[in-house]
């Protein structure tokens, strides 16, 4: 199956379903590409749909626990600190974003890491603009 197609179908699931399928792929290739397909089906909708970005971090999770495999750990803590954003946890979606970069570094993934960065603009913005809401007037 098609890794986006299963990516959207494994996020409607139910936990019990999902993860039986997902222990059944037995391809570290194949958990890395649906991994990454979970990732591309999820970050966009990121403001629009934060329960169904957590339910593709828990798929990842468990690809990532089940293969023993960093690539995923990194994109699980990618994704997770998108979510972070969209539940409005700046402090621990920084903090995600950092170990996801780093560990992308780690394993030459360079553009990743940029773009896992890039999210930690959406990070200081939103800290900002709390700390400003926050603020007593004057």
């Amino acid at each position: 199956m098609d890794p986006d197609a299963l990516a959207r179908e494994l996020i409607a699931s139910p936990t019990r379903e999902r993860d039986a399928r997902l222990a059944g792929i037995a391809c570290a290739a194949a958990a890395r590409r649906l991994g990454w397909a979970l990732h591309a089906v999820c970050a966009a909708g990121w403001r629009q749909d934060p329960a169904r970005v957590q339910d593709a971090v828990d798929c990842i999770a468990l690809l990532a626990l089940l293969h023993h495999d960093t690539e995923l750990a990194a994109v699980r803590d990618w994704l997770d600190g998108i979510a972070a954003l969209g539940q409005g946890e700046t402090a621990r979606a920084c903090r995600l974003l950092k170990r996801s970069a780093a560990t992308f570094m780690l394993l030459d993934g360079h553009a990743d890491a940029a773009r896992a960065m890039s999210h930690l603009a959406d990070c200081v913005a939103l800290r900002h603009a709390r700390m400003r809401q926050a603020a007593p007037a004057r």
